[in-house]
Parts: structure tokens; sequence; C-alpha cells
């Protein structure tokens, strides 16, 4: 069954970066006002909202909508509607229109193949004819010779049918009176500008033909590539944001002391690469952008997470020094230098970090940060626990020098007590002592 949608998967495969997840943005819009409603086709619908898209009609072309679909013209297009459908396509948008309306927009001229009639609209019917290898039910081929999108330059065929019949006498199967041709170009498509547009000839998603075979799987594969354009621009912009919150980070690196020099560069050198991103977006290499701007959203995240980290180094490495010097205030008696010594060496890996960062070796400075950060929480951690110590000897030696003190007062409180009381006993026995003298 794979090979007979072979041609359609391998182009789009290549052309399609994976984007699961990334649809849920993408507004599919079903212009009504030319073409048919998204009611009409109640199983695409429900696949392409499955896949994460916004599906709704339209009848005026809006910015809001990614991708605008325009099956079996219903009513002609003014050329001022052309002129903004041109412009639409071009500023980053894209177009898939299915049978009928190729012919009065785009000026598809049908093949000479007397098969083919011109009707009133304008255009080549579709033939009502049997895909079998595909099971699409109707195809003819497309040859674009319009100037007003350029179709006929650089034309990626996305579907190429291996043989089709027309159904003369409309019995569902092929008959010798059914002339058969091989190899027709059944749909086709191309970069505009910094949008895609795809012209069908075959109607691949009424009814029950969803369903059949790979149908659905070339419906994923054909939005996803329409869906490039929207996703390039806005990851553009996304990134871009990216990118001045990373410059932003500039003023915490100055609160802190750091060294923002080398923030700015990087950011020059970056924003050097997304000017070469938007030239791919503008020429129409919207997975090759997208590919491009995944790598320098990832480069910058880094960064930032790498600008936390320094500005966290910084803080820290200050906050001790700070505490240092209070300590040394406060505590003149403790000997800090071993701290002062780990502080001044830590201060010139820092500079390391800056110049490994400077050099492109982020992972290198990303090591050597981590290692100050640590090294700064074990000598904080010492550091309070030596100057605990410390306040806790000198606190004993103070008590110890108090309580000396206490008993030296003791002691003299109690021989001056005691030589007191001496003589105050020796002067009592003075005067109380009695003199017997002989008479006369």
């Amino acid at each position: 069954m794979r090979e007979r949608v072979v041609v359609l998967l391998a182009l789009l495969i290549m052309l399609t970066p994976l984007m699961a997840g990334s649809q849920g943005s993408i507004t599919v819009g079903f212009d009504k006002k030319h073409g048919l409603p998204s009611a009409k086709f109640p199983e695409l619908k429900k696949l392409l909202e499955g896949e994460g898209y916004v599906v709704k009609d339209v009848e005026t072309i809006s910015e809001d909508i990614d991708i605008l679909v325009i099956v079996n013209q219903t009513a002609p297009l003014s050329e001022g509607e052309i002129s903004k459908l041109d412009s639409y396509v071009r500023a980053g948008h894209s177009l898939l229109i299915v049978r009928n309306i190729v012919g009065v927009v785009f000026n598809a001229m049908p093949t000479n193949d007397s098969l083919c009639t011109i009707k009133v609209i304008g255009g080549c019917d579709p033939f009502e004819a049997t895909v079998n290898p595909t099971y699409f039910k109707y195809s003819r081929e497309v040859i674009v010779k319009g100037s007003s999108l350029s179709l006929s330059v650089n034309l990626s065929r996305f579907l190429i049918s291996k043989e089709v019949w027309i159904d003369k006498d409309r019995n569902g199967r092929f008959t010798e009176t059914d002339p058969r041709q091989s190899n027709l170009v059944l749909m086709v498509g191309q970069n505009y500008g910094r949008g895609r547009v795809v012209v069908s000839s075959v109607d691949f998603f009424s009814g029950a033909l969803l369903s059949q075979k790979d149908n659905k799987l070339f419906t994923r594969e054909l939005f996803s590539w329409l869906s490039s354009p929207s996703l390039a621009k806005r990851k553009y912009e996304e990134v871009g944001s990216k990118l001045s919150s990373f410059v932003n980070m500039k003023g915490d690196l100055d609160r802190v002391g750091g060294d923002s020099s080398v923030l700015l560069s990087i950011a020059n050198s970056i924003n050097k690469s997304l000017e070469s991103v938007k030239a791919m977006i503008d020429r129409g290499a919207s997975e090759e952008a997208l590919s491009q701007l995944e790598a320098i959203e990832r480069k910058i995240n880094d960064y930032m997470s790498f600008v936390s980290k320094i500005v966290v180094v910084e803080t820290k490495l200050s906050q001790f020094a700070s505490y240092l010097e209070e300590t040394r205030k406060s505590e003149p008696n403790i000997s800090l230098d071993k701290f002062y010594d780990e502080v001044s060496r830590l201060n010139s890996e820092k500079r390391n970090v800056y110049e490994k960062w400077s050099a492109g070796d982020l992972s290198g400075a990303n090591q050597t940060a981590n290692s100050i950060l640590n090294r700064v929480e074990e000598l904080s951690n010492e550091a309070k626990s030596y100057v605990a110590e410390q306040k806790e000897r000198i606190k004993r030696i103070e008590e110890e020098k108090q309580r000396n003190v206490m008993i030296a007062l003791l002691a003299v409180v109690i021989v001056v007590i005691v030589v007191v009381g001496f003589l105050l006993y020796r002067r009592r026995k003075e005067e109380y002592r009695v003199e017997i003298r002989p008479p006369g």
C-alpha cells in the first residue's frame, strides 16, 4: 500500500520536519465565499482538529489565518482579491487550492488532452476517473503557466498518478472503451515569497476518500508542510523575544559586579545568526529556518541558565566576602586570613569562568562555576562553624578570666576580712586589758 503514494511521501518527509505538538496554534480557514465550507468535509475537519489545528470558515483573508483552503470554486475572485491573496501568501501564509479554482486564480492551463473540457468558471474540469493505485476519485494533469504566483518556477510535484482512466461508461471499473493515461501530475506545490501554495487537481478528502489507503498520512504531511511558514515566522519572533530577555540579563550581571561584556558579544553573534535565519524565511526555506531556530533557542537557553548561575556565583562570593568583613569588625580577635586567601583564589577562578565563556567553552565555564559555587558553600559553612567555635573559645577564656578575677577578688576579700578581724580582735583585747598594780 505504501508504494502507491511513494512519490508524495518521499518528498514531503524530506521537506517536513517533525513538528508534533506545534500545530496547535495553526489556523486553517476554509474560504466559504469562493469555495466550499469546512462542513462539507467533516472527516477532514475531524482529522485536522485531532492534529491540533484550529479549523474555521472565513469570508475574507486575514492575518490570523495561517492556511487558506479553497475547494471547488463557487464564485470568481476579483482582481483586488487576487492581489490581496498574492500579498497574503508572500507575507508568510499558505494556500491550498483544490480543483476548479486553479484556472481562475492562478491561470493554470489544462493540457492539450481532448478529454479535458473547459467549463464556464474557467480551468479544466476534473476527470470523473478512478485512480486505482491511490483511490483518488478525480485527477487531471496540472500545467501551470500563469504569472500571478509564478508557480511554473521550481515546482514540487507532490503527487503523480500511476494510472488514470476516464470512466466513460460510469461502471466504476476500467474497460477497453475507457481512455487511459499514466504519470499524470495530480498536485504541485511551491514556496512563494515567505509562504507556500499547493495546487491540487484531485479531491482527496471528501466522504470516505480520507480513509482510503494512505490518504490520511498524505493529508497530515501536506498540512504540516503548509504549516511551516507560519511556524517559522512565529518561532523567529519567539526566539527574538528570548534573545531580548537574554540581553536584559546584562542588568543582573551589572548589579552583582559581573562582566557583562561577554554577554553583549554573544548576544551580538546570536543576532547575526537570527538575521541569517530571517533570510531563510524570506526565501521560503521554512524547515531549514525552524531547525536553525531550535538550535539558536537551545543555545540561548543554555546561556541564560549559565548567566543565572554566574549571577549566583557573583552574589555568593560577594555575600561571603561581606560576611568576613562584618565578622572581622565584630570579632577582631578571630583570625580569618585563611578564608580571605580562599576568596582571593576563587575570584581568580571566577575570571577563568568568563575567559572560558568568551572562548566558547560553555561546558568548561559551567564546570568551573559549579566548582566555585560548591567551594563557596563549603567555605561559608566552614567559616560559620569556625567563627562559632572561636567565639565559644573566646567566651570560655573570658569566663575563665572572670572566674579567676572573682576568685582573686574573693581571696583578697577573705584576706582583708581576716586581717581586719585580727586587728579588731587585738584592739578589743587591748581595750579590756586589766592592770593590777601594788598598793601605794
